[in-house]
């Protein structure tokens, strides 16, 4: 069974409702914000940017500053040859 998915605008100030399926739902953002954040082009305005350990995804991170480790070649091979 496939999924059918429409989509309709009555003016740009009413919610957006979204029918998947037959079952109908309505989306609490306005015509305009949507079309806002589907026309984004530059990723430093993007809504809900990814995050890794509770540090948004924006610019250059280090592994530090995402709270990750950086791993070694010898770290690698001790994982996955048990150090022999």
């Amino acid at each position: 069974m496939t999924d059918s998915i429409r989509m309709g605008i009555v003016d740009d100030d009413a919610p957006i409702r979204l029918k998947v399926s037959g079952r109908e739902t309505r989306i609490p953002m306005k015509a305009e914000e949507v079309r806002k954040v589907i026309m984004e082009k530059d990723y430093d305005n993007l809504m809900n940017k990814p995050a890794i350990e509770g540090v948004e995804l924006q610019g250059d991170k280090s592994f530090s500053e995402l709270g990750l480790a950086e791993i070694t070649l010898q770290d690698i091979d001790n994982i996955i040859y048990g150090g022999l």
